[in-house]
């Protein structure tokens, strides 16, 4: 029965989460739910079945603790935590694809990011950041010097290449963005 009550905490908090009420935030949804929820557990209560309604008590407190976790986050910044892992998912993906390029390119980087598709990425990943518009771009940058990163971060929003064979840098991709995430770590540093 545990199984079952987690469950249906799981499939409540999708549906909370995936309620489409204009004017109502995540936890005010959350809350209705919560609600619904210790209203049917005392109706059940009432009947015969105690079992069930112990049951729907339990999930009802599971979600109250739920309920006071989620205080303070709203759709939007549900919404911009999800960007910001997809944002990492497509960085990783991106070196992964260099890393394989080199190993069977035997120790030598892709001169230009496009030789990567269709072999090793289907297309270029998108960077979705807030403060910049939506790109697939990527700025090569060729023969630099030194094994700094932040003096070639010029914050277009695109991603940033360096093809400089012999460089400590060669082969690095990263975001050209000085802007900040949520913990203060600018997406450059990613």
């Amino acid at each position: 029965m545990k199984k079952a009550g987690l469950l249906i905490a799981f499939f409540a908090l999708a549906a909370c989460a995936g309620a489409q009420e204009p004017g109502k935030d995540l936890r005010a949804r959350c809350r209705a739910l919560l609600d619904s929820i210790t209203e049917k557990a005392r109706a059940i209560s009432d009947t015969q079945n105690m079992r069930a309604a112990g049951d729907m008590e339990k999930l009802a407190a599971a979600l109250e603790t739920v309920d006071k976790t989620l205080a303070g986050f709203t759709p939007e910044s549900v919404l911009s935590a999800a960007r910001a892992a997809a944002l990492k998912r497509n960085l990783a993906r991106f070196r992964k694809a260099v890393r394989l390029f080199y190993n069977a390119a035997e120790g030598n980087y892709p001169e230009n990011p496009s030789e990567l598709v269709p072999d090793y990425l289907e297309k270029i990943p998108a960077l979705e950041l807030p403060e910049h518009p939506l790109s697939s771009g990527v700025v090569v940058l060729r023969d630099i010097k030194g094994g700094k990163i932040d003096p070639y971060i010029k914050d277009t929003g695109k991603w940033l290449y360096i093809y400089s064979p012999g460089a400590p840098l060669d082969g690095k991709v990263v975001i050209d963005c000085k802007h900040k995430d949520k913990t203060g770590k600018p997406w450059f540093e990613y």
